[in-house]
């Protein structure tokens, strides 16, 4: 007897737990997955790059790139020496945006590398744009200076990626002036960012372009008389340029006007784009002009 009651009241005790089991869909709990961090289905189906840079506030270097390249020695980067914020797009092989989109951004001086996940695997454009602003805005339009971009094969895990994103060139023509300019001489001024070769096996780097509206500081860096007086310094203020302060045009070029008040003379005149470090300079030589004409004496009357 006292076994059939055991029985029974382990019976009961399963039946107990059977009916508590399970529950409707509300017991459930789902996965949430934002757009700024989408979980693909499939992982294998997607690749990554990561992006390092070395400001050129803190270490200029002329003619580098950036890069992806997963040894340290290779990451580095050289741009327009005012960046303060590079913009990327992954898109897709026609020049879309992904949905949703792909992107990241670099800020001086808070960041100096990036990860860019969960791209597709499948041929992509990375596209960068240098900005000389620290706004978080990439529409600014009117701060932008350079954009690169490269065609990419993308394959599951690590990528590489090279981007030559460019620097300040400043040429220097002189040039004999011409009827109107009252001058001894004229400097042509240009303004462009240029495109070093890549390393490693990138695209092609693009073609330079024009930089417009911006400012160049002219200033006489040498003077030296070359003339056969003796006792004859002279000085920088013995050059007259017009203007000092060049704004360059819708092209990115303009015209400075160069007088010297002593001659002959050669000089070296140093150009730097304002609010940065990018410099040229050119040299003049200046000769007198000036013509004396003599006539004996018999023929005076």
């Amino acid at each position: 007897m006292k076994n059939y009651f055991i029985l029974a009241l382990l019976l009961i005790i399963c039946s107990l737990i059977i009916s508590s089991c399970g529950g409707g869909d509300g017991d459930k709990v789902s996965q949430l997955s934002t757009l700024s961090t989408p979980t693909p289905t499939n992982p294998s189906q997607t690749g990554y790059i990561i992006i390092k840079v070395k400001w050129p506030q803190s270490n200029i270097s002329e003619n580098e790139v950036i890069s992806s390249y997963e040894e340290e020695k290779d990451l580095i980067a050289s741009m327009p020496s005012d960046a303060k914020l590079i913009y990327f797009d992954i898109l897709d092989i026609n020049g879309n945006p992904f949905s949703p989109s792909i992107n990241a951004m670099i800020l001086y001086p808070q960041n100096d590398e990036v990860k860019i996940d969960l791209i597709p695997c499948a041929k992509v454009i990375v596209r960068a744009k240098t900005y000389d602003t620290d706004s978080a805005d990439p529409t600014l339009t009117s701060h932008l200076i350079s954009i690169a971009e490269q065609k990419v094969e993308i394959k599951a895990g690590y990528n590489k990626v090279d981007l030559a994103l460019g620097d300040y060139q400043i040429s220097l023509t002189t040039a004999t002036p011409g009827p109107s300019d009252n001058c001894d001489s004229v400097i042509n001024t240009n303004l462009s960012i240029v495109y070093p070769t890549p390393t490693g096996t990138p695209a092609p780097a693009p073609s330079s372009h024009p930089v417009e509206n911006r400012q160049i500081n002219f200033a006489v860096e040498s003077i030296k008389y070359i003339g056969t007086e003796p006792g004859i310094t002279p000085k920088p203020e013995d050059i007259v340029m017009e203007p000092t302060q060049l704004p360059l045009d819708g092209t990115g070029a303009g015209k400075v006007k160069v007088t010297a008040k002593i001659k002959p003379i050669k000089t070296t005149i140093k150009a730097t784009l304002d609010g940065t470090e990018v410099t040229n300079t050119c040299n003049l030589e200046i000769k007198d002009t000036t013509l004396l004409i003599f006539i004996p004496k018999g023929n005076l009357k």
